[in-house]
């Protein structure tokens, strides 16, 4: 098929995820239609995803690629460089609803001018509990209304945005630079919004995902990710946004950064934001003008004894 055919290229990053890739193209085989494209890239340790995507090959075309376990960033990378659909849609270990392909597609279809598309999603084992709670679709006013009315950290949900790929092809070079940080995926949404066309939210949910536990030892360290990374990535695009807006935007995403390490800390946990002690003089030197940090400040430093008698005091008078 032309390239010109294909409206969305579905791009999986996987590592050692055999069973997810397995139950995702389970969900793509009843979706496929012939205006998309399915591109892997396998950083996996064995061949068990191997195996799973070339027994769904004999049913829907995919492109899959052998990386070499180069990291979550460098596999965005080449998946967008390989991507040839008009728009390009990263998909992670998440469960794709029935017809998110075909209201997808419609989205596109019917909105030309859109260059980046924000996809909602719920809780996989509560359905009602949507990961914004509008459920209403709309046009962003303007890229200042993105940061406006969603988390900041929602733009690195790499399954939950689609973008057009001309526009995001530009920055590969530049995202390069920022290998390593966890949200390249981020640096290229970052970049997409900036540079015009409409962004579009759709509210009803498109997927699930698996919630992430207090005190989950990831592939990377949260704080340095949700705290430090983050703030560079925002930051390489001060000149793009309404400096205001901006910094409120990652004002509140530092204080849920504040509030996890405070929470995690109290549960006795080690592990997750618990373990992001350490990196607390980081934090203070990039946020040293923000008044949130003092806010939060005394209660991450304190001894976690007293922490975890404060939070189960806060437990006990909420309930």
């Amino acid at each position: 098929m032309a390239s010109e055919a294909f409206k969305l290229s579905i791009c999986i990053p996987t590592y050692n995820q055999a069973t997810s890739i397995n139950a995702l193209l389970d969900g793509l085989v009843l979706q496929y239609v012939p205006e998309i494209e399915i591109i892997i890239r396998d950083d996996s340790t064995n061949d068990e995803t191997k195996k799973i995507v070339k027994k769904f090959q004999d049913s829907i075309p995919i492109r899959y690629y052998c990386g070499q376990r180069e990291g979550l960033d460098s596999a965005i990378i080449f998946l967008t460089s390989q991507a040839i659909g008009e728009f390009v849609w990263w998909i992670g270990d998440d469960v794709i609803s029935p017809l998110a392909i075909k209201k997808i597609l419609t989205i596109l279809d019917e909105n030309q001018n859109i260059s980046f598309l924000w996809i909602n999603s719920t809780n996989i084992y509560d359905p009602n509990k949507l990961t914004c709670t509008n459920e209403n679709s709309e046009f962003f006013i303007n890229k200042n209304d993105v940061l406006r009315r969603l988390d900041i950290g929602l733009l690195g949900f790499i399954t939950a945005t689609i973008f057009k790929r001309e526009v995001g092809v530009r920055c590969l070079e530049d995202a390069r630079k920022h290998i390593d940080s966890a949200f390249v995926c981020m640096y290229i949404v970052l970049y997409v919004i900036s540079r015009g066309g409409s962004s579009y939210y759709a509210g009803e949910s498109f997927f699930s995902s698996y919630p992430k536990p207090p005190g989950e030892v990831r592939w990377y360290d949260q704080t340095q990710v949700f705290g430090i990374s983050l703030f560079k990535i925002v930051n390489a695009f001060k000149a793009d946004f309404d400096a205001k807006i901006l910094k409120n935007a990652l004002s509140k995403n530092l204080s849920m950064v504040l509030k996890a390490i405070f929470v995690e800390r109290s549960m006795g946990l080690k592990t997750g934001f618990a373990s992001g002690n350490k990196k607390i003089f980081s934090l203070a030197v990039i946020y040293w003008n923000y008044l949130n940090f003092y806010k939060f400040f005394p209660l991450i430093i304190l001894p976690v004894a007293i922490s975890r008698l404060l939070y189960k005091t806060f437990k006990l008078v909420r309930s």
